[in-house]
């Protein structure tokens, strides 16, 4: 194999393994998605230079179909329909979050100040107002601004008798 034929090949790999990461790990982000589309752009580009107009423009034919595929068909399908988080998505492309103050949630992950929070069926990134936040604990929200969502921990019974004696009451 020639060495052109390896650059095409790396080229279109990375550019639709960027795409599915940004189909399904990050979506409505857009830096991946771009970075694989010029990565498919530039194998199609060397694919020209270094085989002629028509092998290049059977690539083009079949990475346009390629890409179609993985980013309007895959996320209609079953399987698609599971990997996507068509709420985050949804909220993510309209720049606001659907969580309301006064919501309660719990955290996904550590909250360091910022984490990952569940609140309902719904996953949300949210930003602690305050101290670190281990991942389990209750939350809820206190301010919402467009998609960012401020949180504090919901003190367990424990924690607020323990801050009642301590004032003395």
């Amino acid at each position: 194999m020639s060495d052109a034929f390896s650059i095409v090949a790396a080229l279109l790999v990375i550019g639709y393994l960027l795409l599915l990461i940004e189909v399904f790990v990050t979506p409505g982000v857009g830096l991946l998605g771009l970075a694989g589309l010029a990565c498919l752009a530039g194998g199609c580009v060397m694919a020209f230079l270094s085989y002629g107009a028509e092998r290049g423009s059977l690539l083009v034919v079949a990475t346009l179909a390629g890409a179609t595929a993985i980013l309007f068909i895959v996320p209609r399908t079953r399987f698609g329909r599971r990997m996507v988080h068509r709420e985050s998505l949804a909220s993510a492309q309209a720049g606001e979050s659907s969580v309301e103050i006064g919501q309660v949630g719990t955290a996904e992950s550590d909250l360091r100040p910022a984490g990952i929070a569940r609140f309902g069926d719904q996953r949300e990134s949210v930003v602690a107002d305050g101290e670190f936040v281990a991942a389990g604990t209750a939350l809820q929200v206190v301010d919402v601004h467009g998609s960012r969502v401020v949180v504090e921990a919901v003190p367990t019974d424990d924690e607020s008798k323990t801050k009642d004696n301590t004032r003395g009451d």
